[in-house]
Order: C-alpha cells, then sequence, then structure tokens
C-alpha cells in the first residue's frame, strides 16, 4: 500500500488543485464533487481506510488509531495546499515538494519500526 501510494503521489495533487480549483470557481461550494456528495468526512475516512488497510498488510504500525492519522494526514495535506494558495509564488512545483514531504514523513512516521 505505502509502495502504491508513494508511486502514485501526483494523483494526490491532481485532486487537492481540482478541489481547490473547483472551490475557488464556485466561491467555496463544489456542487459536482463526489467528495461532498458524502459530507465533509469522506476525505479523512478514506484516509483512514489507507491506514487500516496499511497495518492489516504489515507495513503500518499497529499501535496507532488509524482514524487519528487519517484525520493527521488530511489536516497536513490540508495545510499545506492553504500554504501554498497564501504564498506569494503559487509555484506548482513548490506545492508539489510540500506534499511529496508530508507524504513521506507521514508514511515514514508510520511505518514498522
Amino acid at each position: 500500500v505505502r509502495r502504491a501510494w508513494m508511486a502514485s503521489p501526483t494523483s494526490v495533487q491532481d485532486m487537492f488543485l481540482a478541489s481547490v480549483r473547483q472551490a475557488r470557481e464556485n466561491n467555496g461550494a463544489a456542487p459536482n464533487d463526489p467528495l461532498r456528495a458524502q459530507g465533509s468526512g469522506a476525505f479523512p475516512e478514506m484516509a483512514t481506510q489507507f491506514i487500516r488497510e496499511g497495518q492489516e498488510a504489515g507495513e503500518f504500525r499497529r499501535d496507532l488509531d488509524p482514524a487519528f492519522m487519517g484525520l493527521i494526514f488530511v489536516t497536513q495535506l490540508i495545510s499545506t495546499a492553504g500554504f501554498w494558495i497564501s504564498s506569494a509564488e503559487r509555484d506548482p512545483r513548490i506545492y508539489q515538494d510540500h506534499t511529496l514531504q508530508v507524504v513521506s514523513v507521514m508514511l515514514n512516521g508510520m511505518g514498522r519500526s
């Protein structure tokens, strides 16, 4: 699971950029967003499920609460997007680099020790 996640960081970045772009275009409302239809907990729940699967596969530590780790993971990614949006230079490479750093820190921190 961890290898697959790290192998496709662009999809995560694209999802965040599309969500931010759509929210901005719709003044904060994204009526066509499938996650919106599921409620604001859909993305943390996806992250929680990802972490559970990693724990079941033996890739992530089992002593961590998957729901809490999912919430931390999503919070860090949203904070990264917010930091990038509010920065003077909105170079997508900076956002991609920061997102990869968050993903790397989270995955390595949750990894088996």
